[in-house]
């Protein structure tokens, strides 16, 4: 599907949205709470953990399915 032709990119628009409608959860991750709203979306350790979480996201789904 379209979020597994390119994971960091999708990883990084979820993490971002999250960190910016629930700014508490930004606390939760010590890598990422320091840098500003504004720079998320450039951020490429964001990017790098956002396409990791959903790569894994997507493993649990599949194997689910099976």
């Amino acid at each position: 599907g379209p979020v597994e032709a390119d994971y960091t990119t999708h990883g990084n628009l979820v993490l971002t949205r999250l960190f910016t409608e629930h700014s508490d959860t930004q606390k939760l991750f010590p890598n990422f709470a320091g840098i500003p709203h504004g720079d998320l979306a450039g951020n490429g350790a964001v990017s790098a953990h956002g396409a990791t979480v959903l790569k894994k996201l997507g493993d649990l789904l599949k194997a689910k399915g099976d």
